[in-house]
Protein backbone atom coordinates (compact mmCIF):
# COMPACT_ATOMS: atom_id res chain seq x y z
CA UNK A 1 0.00 0.00 0.00
CA UNK A 2 1.90 3.06 -0.88
CA UNK A 3 1.82 6.07 1.60
CA UNK A 4 2.79 9.89 1.58
CA UNK A 5 4.10 11.39 5.02
CA UNK A 6 2.49 14.81 4.98
CA UNK A 7 2.95 18.01 7.03
CA UNK A 8 -0.52 17.08 8.40
CA UNK A 9 0.95 13.98 10.57
CA UNK A 10 1.18 15.68 14.21
CA UNK A 11 2.51 13.71 17.04
CA UNK A 12 0.03 12.90 20.24
CA UNK A 13 2.97 14.39 22.67
CA UNK A 14 2.68 17.48 21.09
CA UNK A 15 -1.06 18.62 21.23
CA UNK A 16 -1.97 21.30 23.39
CA UNK A 17 -5.26 20.36 24.96
CA UNK A 18 -5.87 23.90 26.22
CA UNK A 19 -6.67 24.90 22.87
CA UNK A 20 -9.28 22.37 22.12
CA UNK A 21 -12.98 22.15 22.73
CA UNK A 22 -14.40 19.44 25.56
CA UNK A 23 -13.82 16.29 23.47
CA UNK A 24 -16.64 14.00 22.16
CA UNK A 25 -15.46 10.62 22.43
CA UNK A 26 -16.71 7.60 20.36
CA UNK A 27 -15.41 4.23 21.62
CA UNK A 28 -15.22 1.62 18.55
CA UNK A 29 -15.36 -1.96 19.48
CA UNK A 30 -13.70 -4.41 17.17
CA UNK A 31 -15.03 -7.53 16.17
CA UNK A 32 -12.02 -9.87 16.60
CA UNK A 33 -11.02 -11.68 13.06
CA UNK A 34 -10.68 -15.00 13.43
CA UNK A 35 -7.67 -16.55 16.25
CA UNK A 36 -4.08 -17.01 14.43
CA UNK A 37 -1.27 -19.32 15.23
CA UNK A 38 0.41 -18.21 18.92
CA UNK A 39 3.71 -17.08 18.56
CA UNK A 40 6.58 -19.24 19.03
CA UNK A 41 10.30 -18.84 19.79
CA UNK A 42 12.59 -20.43 17.21
CA UNK A 43 13.17 -24.00 19.55
CA UNK A 44 17.44 -23.45 18.49
CA UNK A 45 17.19 -20.83 21.06
CA UNK A 46 16.10 -23.08 23.72
CA UNK A 47 19.05 -24.27 24.31
CA UNK A 48 20.19 -26.12 27.55
CA UNK A 49 23.16 -24.67 29.52
CA UNK A 50 26.47 -26.31 28.79
CA UNK A 51 28.06 -24.51 32.22
CA UNK A 52 27.14 -23.47 35.55
CA UNK A 53 27.94 -19.92 37.34
CA UNK A 54 28.56 -17.44 34.14
CA UNK A 55 26.19 -14.22 34.46
CA UNK A 56 25.87 -11.29 33.41
CA UNK A 57 25.03 -7.94 34.06
CA UNK A 58 25.04 -4.79 31.97
CA UNK A 59 25.65 -1.37 32.51
CA UNK A 60 22.58 0.31 29.90
CA UNK A 61 19.23 -1.83 29.04
CA UNK A 62 19.74 -3.92 26.10
CA UNK A 63 17.66 -5.17 23.50
CA UNK A 64 18.02 -9.03 24.03
CA UNK A 65 17.31 -10.67 20.33
CA UNK A 66 16.45 -13.93 18.40
CA UNK A 67 20.07 -13.72 16.78
CA UNK A 68 23.25 -11.53 16.25
CA UNK A 69 21.66 -8.53 14.75
CA UNK A 70 19.17 -5.84 14.28
CA UNK A 71 18.15 -8.07 11.48
CA UNK A 72 16.65 -10.13 14.59
CA UNK A 73 13.41 -9.60 16.90
CA UNK A 74 13.95 -8.40 19.80
CA UNK A 75 12.00 -10.59 22.76
CA UNK A 76 13.49 -9.29 26.17
CA UNK A 77 15.14 -6.32 27.07
CA UNK A 78 17.97 -6.58 30.00
CA UNK A 79 17.97 -3.85 32.29
CA UNK A 80 20.53 -2.08 34.76
CA UNK A 81 20.64 -3.97 37.94
CA UNK A 82 19.30 -7.52 36.28
CA UNK A 83 21.24 -10.39 36.24
CA UNK A 84 21.21 -13.26 33.75
CA UNK A 85 22.96 -17.10 33.55
CA UNK A 86 24.59 -16.79 30.58
CA UNK A 87 24.36 -20.31 28.50
CA UNK A 88 26.26 -20.18 25.16
CA UNK A 89 28.54 -16.63 23.30
CA UNK A 90 28.90 -16.12 19.85
CA UNK A 91 32.45 -14.77 19.63
CA UNK A 92 32.44 -13.60 16.24
CA UNK A 93 30.00 -11.22 16.59
CA UNK A 94 30.54 -10.06 20.14
CA UNK A 95 27.16 -11.78 21.71
CA UNK A 96 26.10 -14.11 24.57
CA UNK A 97 23.87 -16.71 24.95
CA UNK A 98 21.67 -16.08 27.86
CA UNK A 99 18.06 -17.08 29.81
CA UNK A 100 15.78 -14.96 30.19
CA UNK A 101 15.04 -14.38 33.68
CA UNK A 102 11.50 -15.21 33.82
CA UNK A 103 11.65 -18.58 34.79
CA UNK A 104 10.32 -19.36 30.82
CA UNK A 105 13.71 -21.51 29.87
CA UNK A 106 13.69 -19.55 27.00
CA UNK A 107 16.87 -17.76 25.89
CA UNK A 108 17.78 -14.74 23.76
CA UNK A 109 21.13 -12.99 22.27
CA UNK A 110 22.41 -10.21 24.52
CA UNK A 111 24.49 -7.89 22.58
CA UNK A 112 27.91 -8.09 24.42
CA UNK A 113 29.11 -3.86 24.02
CA UNK A 114 27.73 -3.20 27.50
CA UNK A 115 27.97 -6.84 29.33
CA UNK A 116 30.03 -7.69 32.27
CA UNK A 117 30.00 -11.18 32.17
CA UNK A 118 31.25 -13.25 35.58
CA UNK A 119 32.25 -16.88 35.75
CA UNK A 120 34.25 -18.89 33.55
CA UNK A 121 33.36 -18.38 30.01
CA UNK A 122 36.03 -21.31 28.92
CA UNK A 123 33.30 -23.70 28.83
CA UNK A 124 30.40 -22.19 27.16
CA UNK A 125 29.59 -23.66 23.86
CA UNK A 126 29.98 -21.08 20.56
CA UNK A 127 26.32 -20.89 19.15
CA UNK A 128 26.56 -21.09 15.29
CA UNK A 129 24.65 -17.88 13.96
CA UNK A 130 21.29 -18.08 12.76
CA UNK A 131 19.67 -16.66 9.56
CA UNK A 132 17.25 -14.62 10.01
CA UNK A 133 13.67 -15.61 10.24
CA UNK A 134 12.49 -12.91 7.46
CA UNK A 135 11.65 -15.62 4.79
CA UNK A 136 8.25 -15.23 5.46
CA UNK A 137 6.34 -12.71 5.75
CA UNK A 138 4.64 -11.94 9.77
CA UNK A 139 1.10 -12.94 10.68
CA UNK A 140 -1.51 -10.33 11.00
CA UNK A 141 -1.59 -8.21 14.20
CA UNK A 142 -5.01 -8.52 15.46
CA UNK A 143 -6.86 -5.07 16.43
CA UNK A 144 -8.09 -5.76 19.78
CA UNK A 145 -9.32 -2.37 21.05
CA UNK A 146 -9.88 1.09 19.55
CA UNK A 147 -10.97 4.53 20.42
CA UNK A 148 -11.40 8.74 19.00
CA UNK A 149 -11.52 11.94 20.67
CA UNK A 150 -13.04 14.65 18.45
CA UNK A 151 -12.28 18.14 18.74
CA UNK A 152 -13.68 20.75 17.25
CA UNK A 153 -11.01 22.44 15.03
CA UNK A 154 -13.11 25.10 13.53
CA UNK A 155 -14.17 25.55 9.78
CA UNK A 156 -16.12 22.47 9.85
CA UNK A 157 -13.38 20.32 10.74
CA UNK A 158 -12.52 18.03 13.54
CA UNK A 159 -9.04 17.01 15.20
CA UNK A 160 -9.48 13.07 14.93
CA UNK A 161 -6.98 11.99 18.89
CA UNK A 162 -7.03 8.32 18.06
CA UNK A 163 -5.42 5.30 20.19
CA UNK A 164 -5.08 1.51 18.13
CA UNK A 165 -4.17 -1.26 20.09
CA UNK A 166 -2.93 -4.67 19.04
CA UNK A 167 -2.21 -8.20 19.47
CA UNK A 168 1.48 -9.09 18.18
CA UNK A 169 0.93 -12.68 16.41
CA UNK A 170 4.54 -13.21 15.17
CA UNK A 171 8.18 -13.48 15.88
CA UNK A 172 9.69 -12.61 13.26
CA UNK A 173 8.40 -9.14 12.39
CA UNK A 174 10.86 -6.09 12.56
CA UNK A 175 8.21 -3.29 12.60
CA UNK A 176 4.76 -2.60 12.14
CA UNK A 177 3.43 -0.34 9.71
CA UNK A 178 0.16 1.73 10.25
CA UNK A 179 -1.78 3.72 7.31
CA UNK A 180 -4.77 5.90 7.23
CA UNK A 181 -7.02 7.10 4.86
CA UNK A 182 -8.04 9.56 3.18
CA UNK A 183 -5.03 11.66 4.44
CA UNK A 184 -2.91 8.84 3.16
CA UNK A 185 -0.66 9.35 6.45
CA UNK A 186 2.01 6.57 7.60
CA UNK A 187 3.45 5.45 10.94
CA UNK A 188 5.78 3.19 12.25
CA UNK A 189 6.35 1.35 15.52
CA UNK A 190 8.91 -1.07 16.76
CA UNK A 191 8.56 -4.71 16.94
CA UNK A 192 7.82 -4.45 20.52
CA UNK A 193 4.97 -1.96 20.12
CA UNK A 194 1.12 -3.01 20.46
CA UNK A 195 -0.45 0.39 20.86
CA UNK A 196 -0.46 3.56 18.19
CA UNK A 197 -1.37 7.35 19.07
CA UNK A 198 -1.54 9.68 16.65
CA UNK A 199 -3.87 12.93 15.44
CA UNK A 200 -5.37 13.93 12.19
CA UNK A 201 -7.59 16.83 10.99
CA UNK A 202 -10.37 15.92 8.69
CA UNK A 203 -13.67 17.60 7.34
CA UNK A 204 -16.40 16.79 9.88
CA UNK A 205 -18.43 13.30 9.45
CA UNK A 206 -15.28 11.85 7.64
CA UNK A 207 -14.78 8.62 7.73
CA UNK A 208 -11.13 7.70 8.85
CA UNK A 209 -9.83 4.12 8.58
CA UNK A 210 -6.47 3.07 10.28
CA UNK A 211 -4.44 -0.15 8.52
CA UNK A 212 -2.11 -1.85 10.85
CA UNK A 213 0.54 -4.24 9.58
CA UNK A 214 3.04 -6.80 10.25
CA UNK A 215 6.59 -6.11 8.31
CA UNK A 216 10.01 -7.68 7.80
CA UNK A 217 12.16 -7.60 4.82
CA UNK A 218 9.76 -10.30 2.86
CA UNK A 219 7.28 -7.76 3.06
CA UNK A 220 3.62 -7.57 5.20
CA UNK A 221 1.13 -9.40 6.75
CA UNK A 222 -2.07 -9.32 5.76
CA UNK A 223 -3.82 -6.18 7.57
CA UNK A 224 -6.15 -5.25 10.36
CA UNK A 225 -8.17 -2.58 10.51
CA UNK A 226 -10.88 0.10 12.34
CA UNK A 227 -12.49 3.01 11.02
CA UNK A 228 -13.92 6.11 12.94
CA UNK A 229 -16.28 8.85 12.53
CA UNK A 230 -16.17 12.32 14.30
CA UNK A 231 -19.50 14.40 13.82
Amino acid sequence: MAATVTAQALQLQGLTATALAQPIVVVITNTPDPALPAATVDPALNVAATTGGVTVTVSQNTNCRTGPSQDFKDIFSLGIGQTAEVVGKNTLNNYWIIKIPDGSGKTCWLWGRYATVSGDTAGLAEAATPTPSGGEKPLAPVITSSNVKCYNAGSGDQDYEVRVNWTDNSTNETKFNIYTSPNNEYYSKKADAVTVDFIERLPAGTTLTVVVVAANASGESAPSSASFVCP
